[in-house]
């Protein structure tokens, strides 16, 4: 079983829990070492592997996004999830998580997973009741403060990041491992890196790339993706001019920042990509800024070039379906290539 050792503080506890604190097996110490991240490229998602780990049971020692480093003797065999992007990654690695956020719907085997509250306010009695010998948490979303909470209840406690795309391939890799799915995860990140290279090979000269906005919101109030949000890497990795610049996080995702008309006017960008994110049934934003007066004088709503992106995969779960934007959007921006 995963071993690992956890902070101080107090979480409060209730019989219920205590009872359920029982079932899970035993856990202990591990040592905290200095910070080292990581970070690669990614890979898209692969199907569930029904077959034996790929590596054999030895003890092994890893270290999450925090720096902290965690001795398994054996791959976790009952995983609880905490965000849609560590979901896809389990799953892309072939090692399916037992538990999800609300929000993780993705693949459709997903849906069928007990839910343990939302990414942003896990429920704990929930989390504890699946009995897990291993949590999965997305460094982006949960902070210290949920981390030692949980750890209180002696499952270890392993924290990853997706905040660009070579955090994805790095969590593949990272977690691949960790699940005894070294092969799988090697080959999911592997696929990726393949694409992106691809990608690299059929760019034109810098002179002939697009200048790209890509936005979330709605035509009076809206945000542009930051060259450092995961949407901005995407854009970069595919070779086009993001016209945001660096400014303060104003929006509900990190990496974006607010701009207004005036200033989309004066940008002039050659593609406006934008993400809805209202209610299912509401119209596309793209579509509705194709048709706002205010929006004709850009010269991308004149030519046709305000293209609707998912927001799943480029925020609410980033992660191994990267791949899938990414075969959208050459096309788009590099017709005939």
């Amino acid at each position: 079983m995963p071993r690992t050792s956890t902070g101080g503080g107090s979480v409060r506890g209730t019989a219920v829990l205590l009872a359920a604190l029982a079932l899970i097996g035993a856990a202990c110490g591990s040592s905290e070492t200095a910070s080292k991240e990581t970070a690669t490229a990614q890979a898209p998602a692969a199907a569930v592997s029904t077959a034996a780990p790929s590596v054999a049971a030895q003890p092994r020692t890893f270290m999450d996004v925090s720096g902290k480093s965690f001795t398994v003797e054996q791959p976790p065999k009952r995983v609880v999830a905490l965000s849609p992007s560590v979901v896809e990654l389990l799953y892309a690695v072939g090692s399916p998580p037992i538990a999800r956020p609300s929000s993780a719907t993705y693949p459709e085997a997903a849906k069928a997973l007990p839910s343990i509250g939302t990414s942003y306010q896990p429920n704990l009695e929930q989390i504890v009741a699946q009995t897990p010998d291993f949590i999965v948490a997305d460094a982006q979303i949960q902070g210290p403060q949920t981390v030692a909470e949980l750890a209180k209840f002696g499952v270890p406690v392993f924290r990853v990041r997706v905040q660009s795309v070579a955090d994805v391939t790095a969590s593949l890799r990272l977690l691949g491992d960790v699940m005894g799915r070294s092969e799988e995860g090697e080959r999911a990140a592997k696929d990726l890196e393949a694409k992106l290279e691809n990608v690299q090979r059929r760019l034109p000269s810098e002179s002939e790339r697009p200048s790209v906005f890509l936005m979330v919101g709605t035509a009076d109030a809206f945000w542009g993706a930051k060259p450092d949000s995961f949407a901005g890497d995407v854009i970069a990795r595919l070779g086009a001019k993001n016209l945001v610049q660096a400014g303060p996080d104003t929006a509900q995702f990190p990496g974006f920042t607010s701009y207004s008309l005036e200033q989309l006017v004066a940008l002039d960008p050659d593609y406006v990509f934008v993400m809805s994110v209202g209610a299912p049934n509401a119209p596309p934003t793209s579509r509705q800024l194709a048709a706002n007066p205010a929006w004709a004088g850009l010269r991308s709503v004149r030519a046709g070039h305000v293209q609707e992106v998912p927001a799943d995969v480029l925020v609410q779960s980033a992660g191994p379906r990267v791949g899938q934007v990414i075969d959208q959007l050459f096309p788009i921006l590099y017709p005939g290539r």
